[in-house]
Protein backbone atom coordinates (compact mmCIF):
# COMPACT_ATOMS: atom_id res chain seq x y z
CA UNK A 1 0.00 0.00 0.00
CA UNK A 2 0.86 3.68 0.03
CA UNK A 3 1.98 3.56 3.68
CA UNK A 4 4.83 1.19 2.87
CA UNK A 5 6.07 3.54 0.10
CA UNK A 6 6.26 6.70 2.28
CA UNK A 7 9.13 7.28 4.70
CA UNK A 8 9.17 10.22 7.14
CA UNK A 9 12.31 11.42 8.88
CA UNK A 10 13.16 14.27 11.21
CA UNK A 11 16.35 16.32 11.19
CA UNK A 12 18.07 18.39 13.83
CA UNK A 13 21.47 19.96 14.06
CA UNK A 14 23.54 23.06 13.60
CA UNK A 15 23.53 25.46 10.65
CA UNK A 16 25.87 28.29 9.78
CA UNK A 17 23.91 31.44 8.90
CA UNK A 18 25.16 34.47 6.94
CA UNK A 19 22.84 37.47 6.79
CA UNK A 20 23.48 40.51 4.63
CA UNK A 21 21.51 43.71 5.31
CA UNK A 22 21.81 47.12 3.73
CA UNK A 23 20.17 50.25 5.09
CA UNK A 24 19.91 53.50 3.19
CA UNK A 25 19.13 56.91 4.66
CA UNK A 26 17.61 59.87 2.84
CA UNK A 27 17.90 63.40 4.21
CA UNK A 28 15.00 65.54 3.05
CA UNK A 29 16.17 68.82 4.59
CA UNK A 30 19.46 70.05 3.05
CA UNK A 31 20.27 72.02 6.23
CA UNK A 32 20.77 68.70 8.06
CA UNK A 33 23.59 67.73 5.68
CA UNK A 34 25.91 70.10 7.57
CA UNK A 35 25.54 68.10 10.81
CA UNK A 36 24.92 64.58 9.46
CA UNK A 37 28.03 62.52 10.15
CA UNK A 38 26.78 59.03 9.24
CA UNK A 39 27.10 57.55 5.75
CA UNK A 40 24.03 57.53 3.53
CA UNK A 41 24.08 53.71 3.34
CA UNK A 42 25.28 51.08 5.76
CA UNK A 43 25.81 47.38 5.08
CA UNK A 44 25.82 44.74 7.80
CA UNK A 45 27.10 41.18 7.30
CA UNK A 46 26.60 38.80 10.22
CA UNK A 47 27.87 35.23 10.61
CA UNK A 48 26.69 32.87 13.34
CA UNK A 49 25.69 29.32 14.16
CA UNK A 50 22.05 28.44 14.84
CA UNK A 51 19.94 25.39 15.56
CA UNK A 52 18.10 23.82 12.63
CA UNK A 53 15.14 21.43 12.65
CA UNK A 54 13.38 19.83 9.74
CA UNK A 55 11.30 17.07 8.30
CA UNK A 56 11.65 15.01 5.12
CA UNK A 57 9.18 12.77 3.32
CA UNK A 58 10.35 10.22 0.74
CA UNK A 59 7.91 8.54 -1.63
CA UNK A 60 9.39 5.40 -3.18
CA UNK A 61 8.88 4.83 -6.91
CA UNK A 62 11.06 1.74 -7.23
CA UNK A 63 13.32 -0.24 -4.90
CA UNK A 64 16.14 2.23 -5.63
CA UNK A 65 14.41 5.56 -6.47
CA UNK A 66 12.32 7.94 -4.34
CA UNK A 67 11.02 11.49 -4.59
CA UNK A 68 12.01 13.45 -1.47
CA UNK A 69 10.51 16.68 -0.16
CA UNK A 70 11.48 18.47 3.00
CA UNK A 71 11.58 21.68 4.95
CA UNK A 72 14.18 23.13 7.34
CA UNK A 73 13.52 25.86 9.92
CA UNK A 74 16.28 28.00 11.45
CA UNK A 75 15.73 30.85 13.94
CA UNK A 76 17.58 33.97 12.76
CA UNK A 77 18.08 37.53 13.91
CA UNK A 78 18.83 40.30 11.43
CA UNK A 79 19.93 43.60 12.95
CA UNK A 80 18.09 42.84 16.19
CA UNK A 81 14.86 41.63 14.55
CA UNK A 82 14.08 37.95 15.23
CA UNK A 83 12.49 35.69 12.62
CA UNK A 84 12.59 32.26 10.98
CA UNK A 85 14.41 31.13 7.89
CA UNK A 86 12.34 28.42 6.14
CA UNK A 87 14.06 26.41 3.42
CA UNK A 88 11.97 23.97 1.39
CA UNK A 89 13.62 21.36 -0.80
CA UNK A 90 12.67 18.71 -3.36
CA UNK A 91 14.89 16.05 -4.86
CA UNK A 92 15.26 12.53 -6.16
CA UNK A 93 17.02 9.90 -4.05
CA UNK A 94 18.74 6.94 -5.65
CA UNK A 95 20.14 4.15 -3.50
CA UNK A 96 22.26 1.21 -4.54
Amino acid sequence: GAGSRVELSYTGGLAFVRSDTERAFTISDPRLLAIWALPAATRYVEHRAAAVVGMDAAIAFTDHTALTAGIRATPIEVSGTPGWLLRPGVGVRWTF
